[in-house]
C-alpha cells in the first residue's frame, strides 16, 4: 500500500475535525433543546398547579362567603321588625357612625328590646355594605357600639335598650376591637 500524501492526511484531519465540531454543535443544540422542553413542562406544570390552587382557593372563598351570608341570614331572621314612629311602646331613634365617618339609615328599636338586638342590625348592615362595595366581608372583625359624650361602651348586650340608656335619639359609633397580632 502507498502511503497517503500529506495534502490528504492534512485534509481527513480537518475532515475529522468538522465532524467533531458537527458532533460537538449537535450534542450542545439537543442539550438546549431538552432543558426548553423540560422548562416548558416544569412552566406548564406550575400553571397547571396555580390554576387549581386558584380554583380551590375561590372556591373556598366562595364557601366562606355562603357560610358567613347564612350567619347573616339567620340574624336578620331574629331582627325584629322595626317599630313604627307612632308605636305604644317607647321606642329610641339610632344612628350609627362607622369609622370611616359614614352613617347607617337610622332604625327605630324598642326600648324594651336588649342591647343585643341593635348590634344585630349593625352586623346585617356592616355585611350589606361590604358585599354591595364588592368586599368580603369578615365576621370575626368584631366591634363595640359606643358613645362619644358621655363616653359609653355598651357591652353588655343582655340590658334592655331603656336601661343601658339608650333612649330618644342616640348617635352610637362602631369602635372595631384591635386584630389580634397587627
Amino acid at each position: 500500500p502507498v502511503p497517503p500524501s500529506p495534502g490528504t492526511l492534512e485534509a481527513r484531519a480537518m475532515r475529522f475535525e468538522q465532524d467533531m465540531e458537527y458532533q460537538e454543535s449537535l450534542a450542545a443544540d439537543q442539550a438546549k433543546e431538552r432543558q426548553r422542553q423540560e422548562a416548558e413542562a416544569a412552566a406548564k406544570r406550575e400553571a397547571e398547579e396555580a390554576a387549581v390552587r386558584a380554583e380551590r382557593e375561590a372556591a373556598d372563598a366562595a364557601r366562606a362567603e355562603q357560610e358567613v351570608a347564612a350567619q347573616i341570614e339567620g340574624i336578620r331572621a331574629k331582627l325584629p321588625p322595626e317599630p313604627p314612629a307612632s308605636a305604644p311602646e317607647p321606642t329610641v331613634l339610632v344612628v350609627v357612625r362607622l369609622p370611616d365617618g359614614a352613617r347607617l339609615a337610622p332604625r327605630r328599636f324598642l326600648c324594651s328590646s336588649k342591647v343585643e338586638v341593635v348590634y344585630w342590625f349593625v352586623q346585617v348592615a356592616l355585611f350589606e355594605r361590604d358585599r354591595s362595595q364588592g368586599k368580603q366581608h369578615d365576621p370575626g372583625n368584631t366591634f363595640d357600639l359606643v358613645t362619644n359624650m358621655p363616653a359609653n361602651a355598651f357591652t353588655d348586650k343582655q340590658l334592655t335598650c331603656a336601661d343601658a340608656g339608650l333612649t330618644g335619639q342616640t348617635l352610637l359609633m362602631v369602635q372595631f376591637h384591635a386584630v389580634r397580632g397587627s
